[in-house]
């Protein structure tokens, strides 16, 4: 026997190696829908056994189309913020952990050479920026005197 195939062989052999993959693959198909119920895809739903693991797989959010019925609570403007409310909304993010070389909250050792600059460079630096920090711990909407607030909530958590 050569080692070469010829055509009419080959051409048998490929139509049994396509066939016995067709039969497989039906069966495979089979075989998944009895397993799977027949479940299409649209119809799979979470089932939690409790509220416990129901609260924890529920979405995050929701999004409201159109007109949303009842009033909501309008957010306290930036002039009535402490300084503390503004240092939880804008400031804590950074000062909590010390992110970016962020002097943290309470650490004397960190605050006493900005504190040693004055009042007004620490003002500046918060409302303007400096080095990573943005400016107005990267919220705009606050004023310049609710920045200085939470600058001196900062700095007096330390004197």
């Amino acid at each position: 026997m050569s080692e070469h195939m010829s055509d009419a062989k080959f051409g048998k052999v490929f139509a049994a190696t396509l066939a016995g993959m067709v039969v497989l693959t039906i069966f495979l198909i089979i075989l998944a829908h009895i397993v799977g119920g027949g479940i299409a895809d649209s119809d799979v739903k979470i089932k939690a056994k409790d509220e416990v693991t129901l609260a924890r797989t529920t979405p995050a959010g929701s999004v409201a189309v159109g007109e949303v019925a009842g009033t909501t609570a309008a957010a306290p403007s930036a002039e009535t913020l402490s300084g503390e409310q503004v240092y939880q909304s804008a400031c804590a993010v950074c000062h909590t952990a010390g992110i970016a070389g962020a002097p943290k909250f309470g650490d004397a050792a960190a605050w006493e050479p900005r504190i040693a600059q004055g009042d007004d460079t620490m003002y500046e630096h918060a409302i303007k920026g400096f080095n990573t920090m943005p400016a107005k711990g990267g919220n705009m909407s606050l004023s310049d005197d609710a920045v200085k607030a939470a600058v001196d909530y900062m700095s007096s958590g330390v004197q």
